[in-house]
């Protein structure tokens, strides 16, 4: 299948980041045929050298998620600081699509979570969710292309050396 990227000739992409993009939306989808994928952006009030503060709140989440409307929970995040003294993070979630038709929940969790550290967190861009069906090509390339966002080279960079530019679940697909 062709997967539009967001990216342009400009705007280079880490080619890593786009399969694990690609398998974890494929592994969760062995899971639950209809996946619901959105997106949230975590913005920190002070920069850190590592991921421990994404880690500990996407744990957090998760773990919320899976008690609340089951597992697997999928999710992919990029870290990225351009001129701001801190950094943000981009995270994309995969769950059940059947348990969760609307992320309006989540967010809210997620707020709640982001606010218990003082984290300002926002969830509510445009279009920030996709209802990828079992045969719905369609939706599908539209979730990956907002996924892809993740994946742009710009931005990335600003970290200390044990810090990742991104991390993933990990997923594994279902077998029959």
């Amino acid at each position: 299948m062709d997967l539009p990227i967001n990216a342009k000739e400009a705007r280079p992409v880490y080619l890593e980041m786009l399969a694990a993009i690609k398998q974890q939306i494929d592994a969760i989808q062995t899971h639950s045929p209809r996946v619901l994928l959105f997106r949230l952006d975590v913005r920190l009030d002070r920069y850190t050298d590592d991921n421990k503060p994404i880690s500990r709140f996407i744990h957090k989440l998760t773990k919320w998620i899976t008690k609340t409307y089951g597992g697997p929970v999928g999710y992919v995040w990029a870290r990225e600081q351009d001129t701001a003294p801190a950094q943000h993070y981009h995270l994309i979630i995969m769950v059940n699509g059947k348990k969760v038709r609307y992320p309006s929940r989540i967010i809210g969790k997620a707020d709640q979570i982001a606010e218990g550290w003082e984290w300002p967190i926002t969830g509510k861009c445009e279009k920030c969710y996709y209802d990828i069906r079992p045969g719905d090509v369609d939706a599908y390339r539209a979730a990956f292309y907002r996924a892809s966002y993740l994946a742009k080279v710009r931005t990335k960079g600003s970290k200390g050396r044990t810090a990742n530019n991104y991390g993933r679940s990990n997923i594994k697909p279902k077998t029959a």
